[in-house]
């Protein structure tokens, strides 16, 4: 397996991407994988982690780090929302009302 690190980030995420009126945004976690990344002709792969706390690419799903390496890619790994860090209203995320934010 490839020698690479994975850089943690958070970006702005908004809240309710149904009510285009709605500003309301949360601190969703991702990561960057770009050690093998080539700007000028290389792909970019988006890796969204399951329904679970997110660290990054899982040691069981690394066929995309030699995808990367051999397309000269970069990785973007993305935390489900309502899930490990990336929880939009804190401990009360899963409160009922909250969960109308919950989706795809």
């Amino acid at each position: 397996m490839p020698d690479y690190n994975q850089t943690q980030y958070w970006f702005d995420q908004l809240l309710d991407h149904y009510d285009y009126t709605q500003t309301k945004t949360w601190k969703q976690r991702y990561w960057v994988i770009d050690k093998f990344y080539n700007a000028t002709a290389g792909p970019v792969y988006l890796f969204i982690c399951g329904e679970y706390t997110c660290s990054g690419v899982p040691k069981a799903r690394q066929w995309v780090i030699l995808l990367a390496q051999q397309t000269q890619g970069l990785i973007l790994i993305v935390e489900h929302r309502f899930y490990g860090q990336s929880m939009p209203f804190g401990v009360d995320s899963l409160a009922l009302n909250n969960l109308k934010y919950l989706t795809v």
